[in-house]
């Protein structure tokens, strides 16, 4: 389940409804402590984290992944680097899988880490809608 950025009301029941949490999380400190404030309510409510994904990371960004690591206290999933098409993708309402083959990458290489399979990179998005329809079938 996806919820909305922050820790207001939605995120707060995305948790409350979830068995397994990924925490997304931009490398700011604003993000870092809605990020503490996630895994705090997870672990209250007994909740598993499966770990974090570090979003549209670069290299001079404000948080260095050590800070990070040490104030987050979790595993770091994967970390997506920031795409220089991103706006563009969005601006032009397409999908950033399919403009950028590095973040595509490294979005399938999340997946498979998660899955637990392995993703050829020759795949298309249709095949990554699909898998993730297999994945998510079969967990409930």
């Amino acid at each position: 389940m996806d919820s909305a950025p922050g820790f207001g009301r939605e995120a707060i029941t995305a948790i409350k409804f979830s068995e397994e949490i990924i925490i997304i999380s931009n490398p700011t400190i604003s993000s870092l402590f809605d990020s503490i404030k996630c895994l705090q309510l997870a672990n209250r409510l007994n909740k598993k984290v499966l770990g974090i994904i570090i979003n549209r990371y670069e290299k001079d960004s404000p948080l260095s992944l050590k800070d990070f690591q040490n104030l987050i206290n979790t595993n770091i999933l994967s970390i997506i680097e920031e795409s220089k098409k991103a706006k563009y993708a969005d601006l032009r309402r397409e999908m950033l899988y399919n403009l950028d083959k590095n973040f595509r990458d490294q979005i399938n290489s999340i997946i498979s880490k998660i899955a637990g399979i392995e993703i050829k990179k020759e795949n298309t998005f249709k095949k990554f809608l699909n898998l993730f329809q297999n994945i998510f079938s079969k967990r409930f």
